[in-house]
């Protein structure tokens, strides 16, 4: 149902209410800000103060909102339209309220963990979904399946029931049985980033080593568990912020008289994080996971070869072969691929002069940079930017 009172004359004022302490709601915030930055005339924002669940819309009256995007349908009293982000809609929707909703693809999410995963060389599969299997859990869980599936390989799944909440004890029993059970080595994709944690947790009390003889993949790419896990996890990291981006894009439309979507917009994976817990098991990945972690923290700082070498120690020319067994291409290569990303980046989340991007990429040369742009993804800087 469409709204049809005329589009208003000054900036929408939008009120966001997401659980910020997860990272989806901390990157969806960066593309609705985003959004907002660069149509200042279409969108003024508010993040209201406290916990989300203690405050509600009618508390910014001197500020009446407009429009709210929410992951949850929780005190839409007064707004004219309204964006759900990642589905959550718990609470009552108003009827007639003009609505959207905007999805991670969890499709594509399982399909890319499962390409990580064969591309190691793996033949054995296990999927560790999440508890009480919401939807988006169980549909990372089914593409995962049947992308292994396709390729030849065996899979298996362990989804526990809702009692495991307050059974830890037991589950990581449960947990250490089944992959004790599976056949090594064998790669496990987990629902998100807390669940692969707790196949790392298990793996540890059932002494099966990690990346050995289990690697293990989640979802999210939560640093603060990532980073302090022990080895420390590869994560596929949905484009988060793309979502974000939607979501105001989507709301704007709404409150300028445009019908609702019929159907939930769906954002992709922006890509793969990969630290030890994806690392071969031939030994080669250890020195190579040192190697990616230091060039994934200053591969924009003009570091060269001889820095990476430095840095994990030993001989350049074995480190080299380990790079190309591991990886498929050369330290080089990855350090340009470093800078390559984070000029695309740049590009799309920054209005800075495509001549000065060079410079903060790491290059020493923006015509340089230019010409590697252009033979890696066939368009220009300027091309990519419109696009």
């Amino acid at each position: 149902m469409s709204d049809s009172r005329p589009s208003l004359p000054r900036p929408a004022r939008v009120v966001i209410r997401l659980g910020f302490r997860h990272k989806a709601a901390r990157d969806h915030l960066g593309g609705i800000l985003r959004f907002a930055a660069t149509h200042p005339n279409r969108f003024e924002t508010y993040i209201p103060d406290g916990h989300q669940s203690n405050d509600s819309l009618t508390a910014t009256d001197d500020w009446a909102p407009d429009g709210v995007i929410a992951d949850n349908a929780l005190h839409l009293e007064g707004v004219r339209a309204a964006v759900f982000v990642n589905g959550g809609t718990d609470g009552p929707i108003p009827e007639g309220l003009p609505h959207g909703v905007v999805l991670c693809d969890d499709a594509e999410v399982g399909r890319t963990a499962a390409r990580l995963l064969l591309g190691k060389g793996l033949r054995s599969f296990g999927f560790v979904g999440s508890k009480r299997a919401p939807q988006w859990s169980v549909d990372r869980g089914a593409a995962f399946c049947a992308a292994v599936e396709a390729a030849g390989s065996a899979v298996s799944s362990f989804v526990p029931g809702p009692e495991s909440d307050r059974e830890w004890a037991r589950e990581e029993r449960a947990l250490s049985a089944w992959l004790a059970g599976l056949p090594k080595p064998v790669g496990v994709f987990a629902a998100f980033d807390q669940r692969a944690k707790h196949v790392l947790d298990a793996c540890r009390a059932a002494g099966i080593p990690v990346p050995e003889q289990v690697q293990v993949v989640g979802v999210d790419n939560e640093e603060y568990i990532c980073e302090q896990t022990s080895p420390s996890l590869s994560s596929v990291l949905p484009d988060f912020e793309r979502g974000g981006y939607m979501a105001a894009e989507t709301l704007a439309g709404l409150l300028a008289g445009e019908e609702p979507p019929a159907a939930p917009l769906r954002y992709g994976v922006k890509g793969v994080v990969e630290r030890l817990s994806t690392q071969d098991a031939r030994g080669a990945g250890r020195a190579v996971a040192r190697a990616l972690d230091f060039i994934r923290l200053h591969a924009t700082s003009g570091i060269s070869v001889l820095d990476v070498v430095r840095a994990v120690g030993g001989s350049q020319c074995l480190l080299e072969r380990k790079f190309r067994e591991v990886r498929g291409h050369t330290i080089v290569q990855e350090i340009q691929n470093g800078r390559l990303e984070k000029a695309c980046d740049l590009l799309r989340r920054t209005t800075t002069p495509i001549p000065q991007i060079g410079a903060l990429c790491g290059f020493e040369s923006g015509a340089y940079l230019e010409t590697l742009f252009k033979k890696r993804y066939g368009c220009t800087m300027r091309q990519w930017r419109k696009r």
